[in-house]
């Protein structure tokens, strides 16, 4: 597998970064197994860091931590707000949608989110726009807008 990752790097000019590159079992790693990647040996690791620092635990099983995903989205979140008080609705709104959904949904593929979670953290998004009264309350019409 790693002679076809290389022969496509070449084909398609692609340089691997192999300080970057990783192997990761979910078990136990087979005893002396070398992995070679562009004639360098690639570490075997039980713990990495993917794009924005999500960290991957793959001792038993594999484990992953998505709260720096929703700490960068409730960050972005709070800034847009804090900077557009006073503004229509709608111009929030539209703020939050270009600026935090992008955070939000980035790489969900490799988290473990699920759509109730991510449903949560985008209702508190417009919860902060508009004071609602109650937390049940309803936030579909102003995510309409």
């Amino acid at each position: 597998m790693m002679g076809l990752c290389s022969e496509y790097a070449k084909v398609n000019c692609l340089v691997y970064n192999v300080k970057k590159t990783c192997a990761v079992i979910g078990k136990q790693r087979p005893v002396n197994a070398q992995l070679y990647l562009e004639q360098q040996v690639v570490t075997w690791t039980d713990r990495f860091r993917y794009l924005i620092g999500i960290d991957f635990n793959c001792k038993d099983t594999v484990e992953v931590d998505v709260s720096p995903v929703k700490k960068s989205f409730y960050a972005a979140c709070n800034n847009i707000i804090a900077k557009s008080r006073g503004v229509m609705e709608p111009v929030a709104v539209q703020l939050v949608k270009s600026y935090c959904l992008p955070l939000l949904i980035y790489c969900v593929g490799a988290l473990r989110l699920t759509i109730r979670q991510l449903s949560v953290y985008w209702n508190e998004a417009f919860r902060k726009i508009k004071i609602f009264h109650l937390r049940l309350e309803s936030v579909r019409t102003l995510q309409i807008e």
